[in-house]
């Protein structure tokens, strides 16, 4: 027996039932028409402007400052130092021997102190601008500046001691 020809029949008629029992789809109504593309912006055309030639004047070089001559301080210096507190007044004298640079080499003698003459040595001292900064070993440091067409160094002194810190001036002029 053949069963190829039943099995087609029965296919068939299951295709033929499927086919029948489903109702037919609603009609689908047609999609509305798409927009239409936007139009790109036109490419203006290019603006050509003649201006008037600008005259470039050349640049001026510029201006070199050359810096302050060095005020010449070596030599001696001689005026007076003076406590007010105290009332005490007395000669001074500087003797710069040298100036490197900023560095200063020299000493200073102050008489008629408290403590008697004295004869320092700078320990520290620097020339720069118009002030000369001097240390010494015994806790005495001043800045003097340079005034009267570098013919006087005026200014304070402090020296640190055991009974507290005594300030004052020194003023000289060059010998």
């Amino acid at each position: 027996m053949n069963l190829l020809p039943r099995l087609t029949a029965c296919l068939s008629l299951l295709c033929l039932f499927a086919c029948s029992s489903t109702p037919p789809a609603p009609p689908v109504a047609p999609a509305p028409p798409a927009a239409p593309a936007p139009q790109p912006e036109p490419i203006p055309e290019p603006v050509v402007v003649i201006e008037k030639p600008v005259v470039v004047e050349p640049a001026k070089p510029a201006e070199v400052h050359k810096p302050r001559p060095v005020p010449n301080i070596v030599g001696t210096w001689e005026g007076e130092w003076e406590v007010d507190e105290y009332g005490f007044t007395g000669r001074a004298v500087l003797v710069i021997d040298k100036v490197d640079g900023k560095t200063v080499s020299g000493k200073s003698l102050m008489y008629d102190t408290p403590y008697g003459n004295l004869n320092e040595t700078f320990v520290a001292a620097t020339f720069e601008g118009n002030k000369l900064s001097v240390k010494h070993r015994k806790n005495v440091s001043y800045i003097l500046t340079l005034t009267d067409r570098a013919s006087r160094l005026a200014g304070p002194f402090s020296y640190s001691a055991a009974l507290g810190t005594i300030t004052g001036k020194i003023a000289v002029a060059r010998k």
